[in-house]
């Protein structure tokens, strides 16, 4: 799966998660909510394998702030995690 395809994804389960709407979460934005859902969505890109710079890309930051975001640790991500795997296999009776 490509990053655009794969981060569309993870956008979509974030903002229905956490009502914060898809024009927050690709602002610049700074309020904390706006910032949890990014940064729980750059760790979920990360741990899918995809560089720095590609997920910068899709939210038009800098590999740094990427960098800074993958260091806030945060449960939301994994409340994320568990919305992706079930979407991605409805099927598992989770």
């Amino acid at each position: 799966m490509n990053i655009t395809t794969e981060s569309n994804c993870i956008i979509e389960i974030a903002t229905e998660l956490t009502g914060v709407s898809r024009e927050d979460l690709m602002s610049k934005r700074r309020d904390i909510e706006p910032c949890r859902a990014r940064w729980a969505i750059m760790r979920i890109l990360r741990e899918r394998g995809f560089p720095l710079e590609s997920i910068g890309k899709v939210f038009k930051r800098t590999h740094g702030a990427v960098m800074h975001a993958l260091k806030q640790e945060d449960g939301l991500c994994n409340e994320i995690y568990e919305a992706l795997k079930q979407r991605q296999n409805p099927n598992t009776g989770n």
